[in-house]
């Protein structure tokens, strides 16, 4: 009974490292262009005109602090 409640810790470790190995590189492969584009164009619909600026100064800090 120990060896399978090891086996299932381990399986349940591996399943979240890998879980938060895909998020983080699905995040990391949408270009920023495309992502500023698609929220102007929801902005736009929703009647908003100063998203560009606000996500210029937002996407620049994100920027940064995902290097940190």
């Amino acid at each position: 009974m120990d060896r399978f409640e090891t086996q299932f810790e381990n399986l349940d470790v591996q399943s979240q490292v890998m879980e938060n190995t895909m998020c983080n590189s699905s995040t990391l492969t949408t270009p920023q262009s495309q992502v500023d584009s698609l929220m102007q164009e929801v902005a736009d619909e929703a009647g908003y005109v100063a998203v560009t600026s606000t996500l210029k100064k937002k996407s620049t800090n994100v920027v940064r602090n995902s290097f940190t």
